[in-house]
């Protein structure tokens, strides 16, 4: 068995996403969605290996902007700009696979930290924290790391 390693680094991620807000009480706005809706993530990792498996905490702020349609009960549309800011904070779980592959999934916590409130006059909030999920792939080729994730995060919303 080998002996556990410990690992610091720092991430700087390109990212892109889509939004969804439905059901959102007391709103005259139905729904929101937004889609290739782009940004970056940067922030510290740790890493703490045994064998092929490691724990990896992440420490990320994310910045994201993009157009989203804002629909109204009556089906009329309008395009809106929005952007948010939230710490991610996923703990993933990886093995390695294949020479520097390895594959890792594990639980999110995000917290908002800035958000678009306003859509053409109409105010929703959002609550500030949610979880959600974060799978991905991971090729580690010397100090450069190469990462394709999926993460689904909830936030609930009000009006």
């Amino acid at each position: 068995m080998s002996a556990q390693t410990f690992s610091i680094g720092a991430e700087d991620e390109v990212t892109t996403s889509s939004v969804k807000i439905r059901n959102i009480p007391n709103s005259i706005v139905q729904s929101i969605d937004g889609k290739n809706i782009t940004g970056y993530e940067l922030g510290p990792y740790l890493k703490f290996r045994i064998g092929s498996l490691y724990i990896k905490p992440k420490f990320l702020i994310s910045y994201q902007s993009g157009i989203v349609q804002t629909i109204y009960p009556d089906q009329h549309e309008a395009d809106v700009s929005m952007t948010l800011t939230r710490l991610d904070i996923p703990v993933l779980v990886g093995l390695k696979v294949l020479g520097p592959l390895s594959v890792e999934a594990g639980p999110v916590y995000n917290r908002i930290l800035t958000v678009t409130k306003g859509f053409n006059g109409n105010n929703i909030s959002m609550e500030a924290g949610g979880m959600g999920y974060r799978v991905g792939a991971n090729a580690q080729l010397g100090f450069i790391g190469l990462n394709v994730a999926y993460q689904g995060v909830k936030n609930n919303s009000s009006s």
